[in-house]
């Protein structure tokens, strides 16, 4: 159960996960699991109210692909918003993080796995209520264990051209209402991402953000569940 300790009396929220994950040992899904969360108002006894918004997430088992011969590479590429972020973090033909990277965190990075935020969205009438920053919280904690990052593409989504996975539809999400230049989207998205904990990389495109689990900002560990 999400809640939190402003000073308004907070909505009570819950995220519903569900993992999707491949049988097929062969298959890069079997290692590239897609996590969706959605974002749910209930009531006092539980019962769900509303779905306010949704989480998703990508989880890439790269020990677990190398121990069935897989190359990371082709594990990050199982779809092509991973791909993009692999391309960056993760040096496809030595089989380890790029050195941007490994020079920025002093080698201090620990695991084989990597968590992907895909997006995060929540319908207006909850938006300004901290829900966002807690499911992400939520989301770290539930599936961070063994990832060596907690990576995301800063991508506004009312500016994105790619197949949406939302629990409602755009017009209900009021994106046309919202600020339409690319730039300013951009400006505003990132800023509240670096708010949260998430940091650019020396040499890094600058929608590609990073979160290390060794070295956690305090603005992230701040973000309290109870």
């Amino acid at each position: 159960m999400i809640n939190t300790h402003n000073t308004y009396n907070p909505p009570l929220i819950e995220i519903h996960y569900t993992i999707h994950s491949s049988l097929e040992t062969m298959d890069e899904n079997r290692y590239s699991q897609k996590i969706v969360g959605n974002i749910v108002h209930v009531d006092a006894d539980g019962n769900e109210m509303e779905v306010i918004g949704q989480i998703a997430a990508r989880k890439l088992l790269l020990a677990e692909a190398r121990k069935v011969e897989w190359q990371g590479g082709s594990i990050f590429w199982a779809d092509d918003a991973s791909g993009e972020i692999g391309s960056w973090i993760f040096d496809v033909e030595q089989e380890i993080w790029t050195s941007p990277l490994t020079d920025y965190y002093s080698h201090n990075l620990s695991g084989d796995a990597v968590l992907i935020l895909s997006h995060i969205e929540i319908i207006p009438a909850y938006r300004g209520k901290e829900i966002g920053k807690l499911a992400i919280k939520d989301l770290y904690n539930n599936f961070i264990q063994g990832a060596a990052l907690f990576v995301l593409k800063c991508a506004p989504v009312e500016n994105e051209n790619t197949t949406r996975t939302a629990s409602k539809p755009p017009t209900l999400m009021k994106y046309h209402g919202r600020e339409q230049g690319y730039s300013k989207a951009f400006i505003k998205l990132h800023a509240y991402f670096k708010s949260i904990g998430f940091e650019t990389i020396p040499l890094f495109d600058d929608e590609i953000m990073v979160m290390n689990p060794q070295v956690l900002k305090g603005s992230f560990n701040a973000i309290r569940l109870d």
